[in-house]
């Protein structure tokens, strides 16, 4: 079994609405179903969504409605109160404890390789094909995989986004550094926080990434570190990113980069999705995505 975790309980502060649950294919589908459907086209038969608790019902009967009947499915709500024990819950919190949390919430239903990606983002048929071709031939436990993309390919005409800038060596991620506000302004690429100019080509992460089951035993720890520092405030959140980057500097696991993904694109803002609708509608006209995009 192939496994694709779906994070799917994003607030969509920048967007205006959960965009995640926005209407955006030709039949009103969601963005993150046609990375299902590539997902099952490349051999995943089990899909695992996280999201706020209010939303689970609705989201597993909108699902099983679609997807095929071989594909199993799961969706899981990401709760405030689900942590490891030993941990000093904060009953005064409200927001999510974030995408490492997301994905430690789904460790009683995967034992698997497994893919990790976002809702709100359109990775392309060949990155995910590239994913589980790193599932299927991965042999070590502790060696997880990136799909990079191109940083000039992934940004928004809207407004700033946040990418996660990758340095390789020999193939293997060596460092990832989250940067917040990075934006094009004329021919440049800029950080607006620190005023840091790139080139475009560099390597970034956009939060797909390949894991296996060990992961989970490297969050429990992360999170319970997390959660019980005196210095966590009320909206501190911990990342994926951050954690990989530990876990490198200290041996704990590797991560490979696989070959470039092809064909991102997201909606970070609430005009990005004109060109997101666009964009699967073509798609469907060349034929590459059926219409309805779940046939009976």
């Amino acid at each position: 079994m192939k496994s694709i975790l779906i994070m799917a309980a994003g607030n969509g502060s920048r967007y205006g609405t959960l965009k995640q649950f926005d209407e955006m294919g030709p039949n009103g589908e969601f963005l993150f179903e046609y990375m299902l459907y590539d997902a099952i086209k490349n051999g995943f038969d089990h899909v695992v969504i996280v999201t706020k608790k209010e939303h689970v019902e609705t989201l597993r009967e909108y699902l099983n409605a679609r997807l095929p009947k071989h594909v199993k499915l799961d969706v899981i709500p990401q709760e405030l109160s689900d942590l490891p024990k030993g941990t000093q819950v904060i009953s005064r919190r409200k927001k999510p404890w974030g995408t490492a949390h997301a994905v430690w919430v789904a460790r009683n239903f995967i034992e698997n390789g497994f893919i990790v990606a976002n809702a709100d983002d359109y990775y392309g048929r060949e990155s995910i094909r590239l994913a589980s071709m790193f599932i299927d031939s991965n042999k070590d436990p502790f060696q997880f995989a990136s799909i990079p993309y191109k940083l000039s390919d992934t940004l928004s005409s809207e407004g700033s986004v946040t990418r996660a800038i990758c340095h390789a060596e020999k193939s293997f991620l060596k460092n990832i550094v989250e940067v917040r506000e990075i934006l094009k302004e004329g021919e440049k690429i800029i950080d607006r926080e620190t005023s840091r100019v790139f080139t475009g080509e560099e390597v970034t992460s956009m939060n797909l990434w390949v894991f296996g089951p060990k992961v989970f035993s490297l969050l429990e720890r992360d999170l319970l570190e997390f959660v019980n520092s005196p210095n966590i405030g009320s909206e501190d959140e911990i990342y994926i990113p951050k954690q990989i980057q530990h876990w490198i500097e200290h041996g704990q696991a590797r991560v490979k980069l696989t070959g470039a993904g092809k064909g991102w694109f997201g909606v970070t803002y609430s005009n990005d999705k004109q060109r997101a609708m666009d964009h699967l509608a073509e798609r469907t006209r060349l034929e590459d995505y059926p219409t309805p995009l779940w046939r009976s």
